[in-house]
């Protein structure tokens, strides 16, 4: 039982600093990598933008998709749902301010 027992807490106390490690910040300018920033009014393949028109069809939309691929990430699809069961519903959320309804 005792044995047992220390087993436990060694364990726990092994899964609990783990947890909690610290992320060593980095402080040091020299040690971020180089990001460069794309022009706005030059496209991916090289070639200037020299009007509204040119900049709305080609190069907002590339660069609208190079944000989504590296930075913001893509939104999912749609959730498609056929039907759903409500489970439970109460009208005394937040003292009377909002509807609480469990799906």
């Amino acid at each position: 039982m005792m044995r047992n027992l220390f087993s436990t807490f060694i364990l726990s106390l092994f899964v609990f600093s783990c947890c909690f490690a610290q992320y060593d910040p980095n402080y040091n300018e020299n040690k971020v990598p180089d990001f460069k920033i794309p022009n706005p009014l030059k496209s991916f393949n090289g070639k200037k933008i020299k009007n509204v028109k040119k900049w709305e069809k080609t190069r907002r939309p590339e660069l609208l998709d190079f944000f989504t691929q590296n930075i913001y990430g893509e939104v999912p699809g749609e959730l498609e749902l056929e039907s759903f069961e409500l489970v439970e519903q109460g009208s005394n959320t937040m003292n009377g301010k909002a509807k609480r309804k469990q799906n």
